[in-house]
């Protein structure tokens, strides 16, 4: 998968599924998502010509939007367990 949450499912003799997740990457992942937010922020203050004008900024901002979508992905997934 591109963008994992480790974390493993396990069945209990109450039948109940129960969810394990990696703290550290949990946490890891939330700031790489803050910081996309802050990125996306920044540019979304720049005037429309200059920002279409950098192509920098532009793939800064598909990247960004890449970070979040997948962040996105993996919690659906995981609320759908």
């Amino acid at each position: 998968r591109l963008c994992p949450l480790p974390h493993c499912l396990s069945e209990g003799d109450s039948g109940i599924v129960r969810v394990k997740f990696n703290h550290d990457v949990i946490r890891r992942l939330s700031s790489e998502l803050m910081s996309a937010l802050n990125r996306l922020r920044e540019l979304a203050t720049l005037p429309q010509d200059v920002f279409l004008a950098d192509p920098r900024k532009i793939a800064s901002a598909k990247y960004n939007f890449i970070v979040i979508t997948c962040f996105q992905v993996e919690l659906t997934r995981l609320s759908e367990l």
